[in-house]
């Protein structure tokens, strides 16, 4: 997913999560962003009445914090996949001890 896209949708269920807005509210923003995204969701939702220039800034520097600290960098993604195949084994050998461990009392 581009960047630019995941910041919108961050924008949004950070929104939604935060009670600042609703469902419907959501909902009808972003089907107003999929047919114009020449604005940003958060355009679209201070348009529809659901955001204020206040909140709409808090969430802003919320979603460039998250961005920030969680967003993929070149080459994470093959070795996380490298680290995910490396540890199944391992994760497989506990699951399967604590499955008898809990069959055996």
């Amino acid at each position: 997913m581009p960047a630019v896209a995941l910041r919108h949708l961050l924008f949004g269920l950070f929104a939604l999560q935060n009670r600042i807005i609703n469902e419907g509210q959501l909902v009808a923003a972003l089907e107003d962003w999929t047919l114009d995204k020449s604005s940003s969701l958060a355009d679209h939702l201070e348009t529809r009445g659901g955001l204020t220039g206040a909140k709409r800034a808090l969430l802003e520097r919320l979603s460039e914090v998250h961005l920030e600290l969680h967003s993929p960098r070149p080459g994470n993604s093959t070795r996380r996949c490298e680290q995910l195949r490396k540890a199944r084994p391992a994760d497989l050998d506990l699951r399967q001890g604590m499955a008898r461990t809990l069959r055996s009392k």
